[in-house]
């Protein structure tokens, strides 16, 4: 799995923003914030062994971050 920094980085480009910020990196030493990010390693390892079976399908990231530009505007 590539570094999340990284895809943190590439989101915040697309959408024209820093997703990096100082404080927000920070946060992730928070008890709460650790727990959910823990949640969502599982979440994604879920998600991931459902695609490998062929359980569910994937969506272009293109269409995704056009919808997602929609919505935002």
């Amino acid at each position: 799995m590539a570094n999340r920094r990284t895809y943190v980085s590439e989101a915040g480009d697309m959408f024209g923003c820093n997703l990096t910020h100082k404080p927000l990196l920070e946060s992730r030493h928070d008890p709460a914030i650790a727990e959910a990010e823990a949640a969502w390693e599982l979440e994604i390892e879920r998600r991931l062994a459902e695609y490998d079976r062929g359980e569910t399908n994937s969506i272009d990231a293109d269409e995704v971050f056009a919808k997602a530009r929609s919505i935002a505007l």
